[in-house]
């Protein structure tokens, strides 16, 4: 089962984002992308997901894929009233969260703001609660890339260790300007570098298992080792060895079977 659901707006309720349903087993489980690219940066390791098992919801971001036609603040919260309004829109009472990167930053304010909502999360090469400040030289250079595949092909590309072909890259970068708008490529970005909210996570008793990749060059073992680890008293942190930040991508299988292994857990 795979069906892609079109964002709907509501005059008197939250908005409902669009969303890709796959699967139709009892587990639910609402999945979050990262800044560069909509929910199908996830599409290599549908295959390998146990769709009798789990039930997922690929969520698009305001400004991305399917949900390309909303506006909004494009803040983490925003990210993270959303995915609560779609599992409220899907009868979710209760569900697991899967986040890569922004989503991964998305995913611990759920945490924090509703956590009689979520069982387990998995938080896939996420960004800290902290944000990622970036000096004003960076943080130009990346706002200067709203629109521009070449310079997101860049970006990526160096996330994943500079490991694969000017091919990928260049796809990948043609992707994310196919599914980004600009607005929100610029929202999300200033969601990353203002955003911090380290005292509504801390302490946290949240099941949320971590997974970095050895070669990712943004959120490395040591920057989660310091940071998450240290807020989550029960953090479970795993580094696929053959992965830069995309492990959906470079190793779908494997990043399938650790996520599916963690989400099968009993409370």
């Amino acid at each position: 089962m795979l069906e892609s659901v079109a964002a709907k707006v509501s005059s008197t309720g939250p908005i409902c984002p669009g969303h890709t349903l796959v699967g139709a087993g009892p587990t639910k489980v609402v999945v979050l992308h990262g800044w560069f690219g909509d929910w199908s940066v996830f599409d290599p390791l549908l295959h390998a997901l146990d769709r009798d098992r789990f039930t997922y919801a690929f969520m698009d971001f305001r400004g991305y894929g399917s949900s390309r036609h909303l506006r909004g603040d494009y803040t983490i919260a925003e990210i993270a009233g959303d995915a609560v309004a779609l599992a409220d829109s899907l009868g979710w009472a209760t569900f697991d969260v899967v986040g890569h990167s922004l989503g991964g930053m998305a995913l611990q304010w759920i945490l924090a703001e509703h956590p009689g909502r979520v069982r387990r999360a998995v938080a896939l090469t996420p960004v800290p609660a902290t944000g990622v400040p970036l000096p004003p030289e960076v943080y130009a250079m990346y706002r200067s890339a709203a629109g521009d595949a070449a310079q997101m092909g860049a970006f990526i590309h160096q996330s994943v260790g500079g490991r694969y072909s000017p091919g990928w890259q260049r796809a990948m970068g043609e992707k994310c300007v196919e599914t980004t708008t600009p607005e929100a490529w610029i929202g999300y970005l200033d969601a990353l570098v203002n955003t911090s909210f380290v005292d509504r996570i801390a302490g946290s008793s949240a099941r949320v298992k971590i997974v970095v990749g050895a070669h990712d060059a943004v959120v490395t073992e040591p920057m989660i080792r310091a940071t998450m680890c240290q807020w989550l008293p029960n953090a479970e942190l795993e580094v696929l060895p053959d992965c830069g930040h995309y492990p959906m991508m470079e190793s779908p299988i494997r990043t399938a079977s650790v996520l599916e292994e963690y989400l099968s857990r009993e409370p």
